[in-house]
């Protein structure tokens, strides 16, 4: 996957903050840097120092994605406020966690939802 950007402005920057003020965040940047590509003017750049210039065309490529994990499943509480076939609103605690990361891969939001729905006879979350 990639996405490209025209600088517009006159003003001198370096690759770096300008992608940072497209919204590339940091954790993206390293991705990028360290697995995928940053092409300026359809060429490699030689590094994050380098500096555009007005009309330059900066592209980033991303990594691959890995292929999906398995997700554990937690069987802690989840507090379900309404659930249909399409619709699942849940009251999340401030101090859970969403999504599964390097510090916490087995009791988070995404965990207790397939938890529960394991519980509900649904083995896949769509």
């Amino acid at each position: 996957m990639e996405f490209s950007w025209i600088k517009t402005d006159e003003q001198e920057e370096k690759v770096r903050y300008f992608l940072q003020h497209h919204g590339v965040s940091g954790r993206l940047f390293k991705q990028v840097t360290g697995q995928g590509q940053i092409l300026i003017n359809g060429r490699l750049a030689a590094s994050t120092g380098v500096r555009l210039q007005q009309n330059d065309r900066v592209t980033i490529q991303l990594p691959p994605e890995k292929a999906a994990q398995q997700i554990a499943i937690s069987t802690q509480p989840l507090n379900v406020i309404y659930a249909d076939e399409n619709w699942l609103v849940v009251d999340k605690p401030a101090d859970l966690s969403s999504i599964p990361g390097p510090t916490n891969q087995t009791d988070t939001l995404l965990n207790r939802v397939q938890g529960w729905l394991q519980q509900q006879n649904n083995t896949e979350v769509q």
